[in-house]
């Protein structure tokens, strides 16, 4: 007979370990389902606990945004973490001149989900919820980037009178596909009845298909300055080297020629006027608002979101643009991944991708995938790589 297998060579049988500790009620721990991603190098992924999380969408909620500068520095080490936190909570409270400044102009959170996923609603609409728990009158609405700008009126026809059997009929008659709509009334409905503000933020469709068939120029001329009121902003965005590493590593992973003729070039124009035409979008509902502090939550694909280079970096260059006065900046913008995955992160591997830029030469430009990673369910260990101890 076999000797029995021990621990460590302790002589300990593990078949009497596992005995001992289900005889103590022994409950193996439950890993978090909510991360920060860390802007170390690589990124780190900082667990919060089911007691944490509540907390941070409440700052969100209030404007406080998202800090990019890593938590850990040469000065801050795995065992002091948690008094780096409770010094940043400290400061939540009583913020600094330039934090006051910034909670007074608008933030904005992009939820990246797979937006025909129930599952991915139904968290979205979780986050949301505890997202508006401390606005009172303040202007709060949830961006739409999936429904066409001439769609506004509908939406708002909605918000007044709740039908949601002619909202649908409306939309997927304009050729927005009914798995998107179907998936997405339950949030539209609950945004409704908490009074958030429905902001359609896409392009038009046969826009899309016009700048992807004949190109940018032959757009309708008043739409386009509608989408890019930053013409120059628009045109350098695509010269900074940070955006070339997005396109090249994230971008253009999903495209897909419609037909022999169909270009890289081609997608690469419907992309980034579509991004372009939804930070515009957001920026002007934001800067509109009368009072201080209104939040934009956007659901949006995760593609779109992901390593942030989409709508969601190019909001803070065009807040600029239209208020040069505007205290919008890359803080004020925060992005959060629902049930990422390997595949939907880019991952070659089983983990998911946390970061792009880790050649010599794109360290410079090295941009972690978002700012958070949220997940219905416990994520598989093999799933989170560089994870530190939860708070």
């Amino acid at each position: 007979m076999a000797a029995p297998v021990t621990l460590l060579g302790l002589g300990w049988p593990l078949e009497s370990r596992a005995e001992s500790s289900a005889a103590m009620g022994y409950v193996p721990a439950q890993r978090c389902k909510a991360y920060f991603v860390d802007s170390t190098i690589p990124p780190s992924l900082v667990p919060f606990r089911d007691s944490r999380q509540a907390a941070i969408l409440k700052n969100l909620g209030s404007g406080y945004g998202t800090q990019k500068s890593p938590l850990i520095d040469d000065s801050i080490n795995l065992n002091n973490i948690l008094n780096k936190t409770i010094a940043a909570g400290i400061n939540a409270v009583n913020p600094d001149p330039s934090v006051k400044k910034r909670l007074s102009s608008a933030s904005f959170v992009f939820l990246g989900m797979d937006i025909e996923s129930a599952t991915d609603v139904a968290l979205a609409r979780t986050l949301v919820q505890d997202m508006v728990k401390p606005r009172s009158r303040q202007s709060t609405a949830l961006g739409l980037p999936w429904i066409p700008q001439s769609l506004q009126s509908a939406l708002n026809d909605f918000s007044r009178s709740m039908n949601v059997s002619f909202l649908k009929e409306t939309l997927i008659k304009s050729d927005i596909p009914s798995s998107i709509v179907e998936a997405q009334i339950p949030l539209l409905d609950y945004a409704v009845a908490q009074k958030l503000t429905l902001v359609a933020l896409a392009p038009e469709v046969q826009d899309m298909r016009v700048v992807r068939k004949e190109g940018l120029q032959n757009i309708d001329v008043e739409r386009r300055a509608n989408y890019v009121v930053d013409a120059q902003g628009f045109i350098q965005t695509t010269q900074d080297p940070k955006f070339k590493l997005y396109a090249d590593r994230s971008m253009f992973k999903e495209f897909q020629p419609l037909d022999e003729n169909d270009r890289p070039s081609d997608f690469f124009a419907q992309r980034i006027l579509y991004d372009e035409a939804v930070a515009t979008a957001a920026a002007k509902w934001a800067l509109l608002q009368p009072g201080p502090s209104p939040l934009m939550i956007i659901t949006s694909e995760t593609k779109d979101v992901r390593f942030m280079g989409g709508a969601n970096a190019r909001i803070p260059r065009v807040c600029r643009y239209l208020s040069p006065d505007s205290a919008i900046d890359d803080t004020s913008v925060t992005t959060i991944l629902l049930n990422p995955t390997a595949k939907n992160t880019l991952s070659a591997s089983n983990y998911l991708r946390t970061v792009i830029g880790t050649a010599p030469d794109t360290v410079p430009y090295q941009t972690k995938v978002s700012d958070y990673l949220w997940f219905s369910e416990t994520p598989k260990v093999n799933l989170l790589p560089h994870m530190m101890n939860p708070l």
